[in-house]
């Protein structure tokens, strides 16, 4: 079976990233963090067995995306459009590209370990989809097998955010005719108080340590030291 790993991830630059986290801690160290995420997850996520991994990225070509790519990667524009518009492009490239199913994953659910990731991919290349649901409400990974459904019904122009995101891809994959698994649930990194509870995790858990080792180096000495100018809206 051929998997196809599709991890999303805007360019860490001040000012475009993370915008829910800067409001807490300042724009520079919020897109800070996106880049440490986003060198970790192309670490720990790495090749599929008899599959690929793609980044796709937010700007047009490889050359102008900010960060070094690893070896054993693809790269993608993301396009323009709305998320669901640009989910529905990945899927549907990877469809023609005759994958029997794909993963798409976002930098900032860095909890989510390869194990998972490859547990993902079968399921979906066996021909059902699979979520792993997220704390807010959303999904921080999902897969869909290879197959001529309706894409738009599950990622649709509008709702993205709100606490519903996951019912509504519930439904509309189910009514696409595809059995749904769901993993266990996730949590990404959206604003301060996330970033202090992965701050927490990283200093007590040696195994998330040995995944995020560029995180834990920047989160060291975080937890309870936002930059000066908002201490108090860390928390």
């Amino acid at each position: 079976m051929n998997g196809l790993l599709m991890l999303f991830a805007k360019s860490p630059i001040s000012g475009r990233v993370k915008t829910r986290l800067a409001r807490a801690c300042g724009a520079g160290f919020a897109a800070e963090v996106a880049r440490a995420l986003l060198v970790d997850a192309l670490g720990q996520w790495g090749p599929p067995p008899r599959g690929q991994r793609c980044l796709l990225g937010d700007a047009p070509e490889r050359r102008d995306f900010p960060i070094d790519i690893p070896a054993g990667w693809d790269y993608r524009y993301q396009g323009e459009g709305d998320l669901g518009e640009k989910l529905v492009g990945a899927f549907e490239a990877a469809r023609v590209a005759g994958s029997d199913g794909a993963v798409a994953i976002a930098a900032d659910a860095p909890r989510i370990p390869k194990s998972v990731v490859l547990e993902a991919l079968s399921i979906c290349t066996r021909g059902e989809a699979v979520v792993a649901p997220a704390a807010d409400g959303g999904y921080g990974l999902i897969g869909l097998p290879g197959g001529d459904f309706e894409l738009r019904q599950i990622f649709p122009s509008s709702g993205w955010g709100g606490k519903r995101v996951l019912a509504a891809a519930r439904i509309a994959i189910s009514s696409q005719g595809l059995k749904l698994c769901e993993l266990e649930a996730t949590e990404d990194v959206d604003t301060g108080a996330d970033l202090l509870s992965l701050a927490a995790d990283l200093r007590d858990d040696g195994d998330l340590r040995g995944r995020l080792p560029r995180l834990a180096q920047l989160l060291a000495n975080f937890e309870g030291k936002c930059p000066p100018a908002t201490p108090p809206n860390c928390r």
